[in-house]
């Protein structure tokens, strides 16, 4: 199920590495999208930002001690 909804998010994007990433997909299948399955693979992030943009929500890495923007891998 993961691998149909990362192509469908894929095909609807612009950007244009987008078609490269969904052909990584197809080509390794789940194994693209966990961390245990191959060292390359995808993650996913965002930004939260508040709605006048001068504000970012982050999260504290728990094993880094920094901090990120929201996100990590797909399992």
């Amino acid at each position: 199920m993961h691998v149909d909804v990362v192509l469908t998010a894929l095909g609807s994007s612009h950007h244009p590495l987008a078609a490269d990433f969904a052909d990584f997909v197809r080509t390794h299948g789940d194994t693209a999208l966990r961390r245990d399955g191959r060292p390359e693979h995808l993650t996913a992030s965002c930004f939260v930002l508040s709605p006048d943009h001068r504000q970012v929500l982050l999260c504290l890495h728990r094993k880094g001690g920094f901090w990120v923007q929201f996100g990590g891998h797909l399992e």
